[in-house]
């Protein structure tokens, strides 16, 4: 399980990274701004087991999910991945399943990435975050993804 996590950490953690820069041409790391400064803030006083391997992404450990958080300029995104690419197998039955977990669960997408990987997460545009409001969508994050992953089940690989 610590693998898995420390994978789809690291697989989430690319997935947010390519979003959140504007352009190649321009993909350095950005000086963080109010939106930044208020998730670090609120991350220093929630108590919540996190890391923050640069300025613009921090890793949360929240209810024994793993999620990445991405803030740059005005944009917002926390998401989970539920199963990595291999560890789901895409049949007209699972793929239905996943429109249907789109259409019942709100505020988050469900989908697979480039690489395959079946992914949730929510995204914001907002210069600034309130504590309670990132709570919130950590744990709407985090609710969605034991719902996808336990609906989902009966489609994940056996090891």
């Amino acid at each position: 399980m610590k693998y898995f996590r420390q994978t789809a950490s690291r697989s989430i953690l690319f997935v947010i990274l390519t979003l959140l820069f504007i352009s190649a041409a321009n993909a350095q790391v950005k000086k963080p701004n109010s939106l930044n400064a208020s998730i670090d803030g609120h991350l220093k006083s929630s108590g919540l087991d996190y890391k923050k391997p640069n300025e613009i992404a921090w890793i949360v450990n929240y209810e024994n999910e793993t999620i990445l958080v991405g803030a740059q300029d005005d944009f917002f995104l926390a998401g989970v991945v539920v199963a990595q690419k291999g560890q789901f197998r895409e049949t007209a039955e699972s793929l239905s399943e996943i429109l249907k977990l789109v259409h019942e669960i709100d505020f988050v997408k469900i989908g697979l990435d480039n690489d395959g990987d079946l992914f949730v997460r929510t995204e914001r545009k907002g210069n600034t975050m309130e504590k309670q409001e990132f709570v919130d969508y950590i744990g709407i994050v985090s609710r969605a993804a034991k719902t996808v992953r336990t609906r989902l089940q009966p489609y994940m690989v056996k090891k």
